[in-house]
C-alpha cells in the first residue's frame, strides 16, 4: 500500500483522467473513441427501461453532477470535472431508438486519453 504525504492535486488528476467530451477540433481520433466507448447508458429519464435502473434510479449514479473543476475528497476519491456547455464543456449527440439526443459531460465515464489511444 502506498501512502501519499500530500494529496494529489486537481491539475494532476486532470492531466491523467478526463470525464468530459473531448474536443474534436484538437484530436478527432480521441473524440470518436470517446463518443463510441465512454458514454454510460444513457439511462435515467433518457432510458428508464435500462437494466441499470433500480427503483427508478441508475445503479451507477449517472448522470453525474456538472462541476467546473475536479475536487479531491477527504477519502481521496476525486469528483471529476464535468463542465456545462456554459462553462466551457462540450456537447455531443448520440442515436437512440427514439431519435438523436444531445448529451453533455454528465454521461461520460472517466477515461485516460493515453490508454484509449494505446
Amino acid at each position: 500500500m502506498i501512502w501519499l504525504y500530500e494529496k494529489i492535486t486537481s491539475n494532476e488528476i486532470d492531466n491523467v483522467i478526463c470525464a468530459e467530451i473531448s474536443d474534436a477540433d484538437v484530436d478527432k481520433d480521441l473524440y470518436e473513441i470517446v463518443m463510441k466507448n465512454m458514454i454510460h447508458g444513457p439511462c435515467d429519464t433518457l432510458n428508464p427501461k435500462s437494466p441499470r435502473m433500480i427503483d427508478g434510479k441508475c445503479s451507477k449514479r449517472y448522470p453525474r453532477a456538472l462541476i467546473s473543476s475536479t475536487v479531491t475528497g477527504n477519502d481521496g476519491y476525486p469528483l471529476h470535472r464535468r463542465r456545462s456547455a456554459e462553462d466551457g464543456g462540450k456537447l455531443g449527440a448520440i442515436h437512440m431508438r427514439n431519435g438523436d439526443i444531445e448529451i453533455d459531460s454528465r454521461w461520460f465515464v472517466p477515461y485516460s486519453s493515453f490508454l484509449l489511444k494505446a
